[in-house]
């Protein structure tokens, strides 16, 4: 079980970068010393975000340092993140080294701001795993994609919360029923709409390895040209091979990903014949603005975890049993 809590070390290079370009402001005479500062909290994902956000609702101030469409293995934190990493009330991430860049910072165990990595409410034994690098073994980290362990993932982040901030102890669990409540009903529906496909179209090939879970669970045989981190990039055999299994599997449909570059598979599909689905969200939701219609013909926004699922079941649907 990976730890509880982690805390954070600000390197000291950002430190001085902070201290040395920030100036003072002039205190302002017409702020409101009697309301009381929201509690804030920041969070690395689209995914994360989503969570944090819903369990909190307008109680705390929420702040996401990635958007819809960034691939968090390859992000580089700004100065501007280090700062609102360095004066967040909690920090709230995913862990399993999914955030890049940041993995080291916010897996650090010396600092001074509280931390909580969602993916340790995981038990090791319920991770998939992948050999990358011919030699090393690490723990796929895209566990969104498995209701059964998302579910796990908001009762420990709504654990946490409560422990820290106990005032809101009703609000986050009220939200938190709702929450699951949703999701488990999206699930349903989108198992069925996936057992509706042939079970030998049932095939999703897409750019990098983000969703064995979602095959595991709603059964569907995944395939990828890249490993689990889209920084792993897919050798001249990965490539034969994949050609190889796309013409004897008689695939009909490759599909890209949101945050990932497409041309690689593109370049596949040109050469297999294979026409390209919707782009999918992998590593990242999408936007609020945008929804997609699931069960009963509701909306759900593609920035929230059913508005991800209800588009994707959607968009595989229609590339593997038009």
């Amino acid at each position: 079980m990976y730890k509880f809590l982690n805390t954070i070390l600000i390197p000291a290079a950002f430190c001085l970068f902070l201290f040395t370009s920030c100036e003072d402001k002039p205190a302002h005479d017409d702020v409101d010393l009697d309301v009381p500062k929201k509690i804030s909290i920041v969070t690395t994902t689209t995914q994360i975000t989503d969570i944090v956000s819903r369990l909190v609702g307008d109680s705390c101030q929420v702040k996401s340092l990635m958007g819809p469409g960034t691939d968090p293995h390859s992000y580089k934190p700004t100065a501007h993140d280090i700062t609102a990493l360095s004066t967040a009330d909690l920090v709230v991430y995913h862990g399993l080294k999914f955030e890049g860049k940041l993995a080291s910072i916010l897996s650090n165990k010396d600092s001074i701001v509280t931390s909580y990595a969602i993916c340790s409410a995981i038990s090791n034994d319920l991770l998939l795993y992948s050999q990358e690098d011919n030699k090393t073994i690490y723990p796929d980290p895209h566990v969104w994609f498995s209701p059964k362990l998302w579910l796990m993932c908001i009762d420990g982040v709504s654990a946490f919360l409560i422990e820290k901030i106990p005032e809101f102890e009703n609000v986050i669990t009220a939200r938190k029923i709702l929450m699951k409540k949703e999701m488990e009903k999206v699930s349903t529906w989108a198992l069925t709409q996936l057992q509706s496909i042939p079970e030998k179209k049932r095939i999703l090939i897409t750019s990098h390895d983000a969703f064995r879970y979602l095959g595991d669970h709603f059964g569907l045989e995944v395939i990828a040209l890249q490993g689990i981190s889209t920084l792993q990039e897919a050798g001249l055999n990965d490539r034969t091979s994949l050609v190889d299994f796309i013409k004897d599997k008689q695939v009909d449909c490759l599909f890209i990903e949101s945050s990932v570059n497409p041309k690689a598979l593109q370049e596949i599909a040109k050469e297999t014949g294979t026409q390209i689905g919707a782009p999918l969200f992998s590593d990242a939701f999408g936007s609020k603005e945008k929804q997609s219609t699931g069960p009963s013909g509701n909306n759900y926004p593609h920035d929230t975890w059913e508005g991800m699922l209800v588009y994707n079941i959607s968009a595989i649907l229609r590339g593997l049993n038009p």
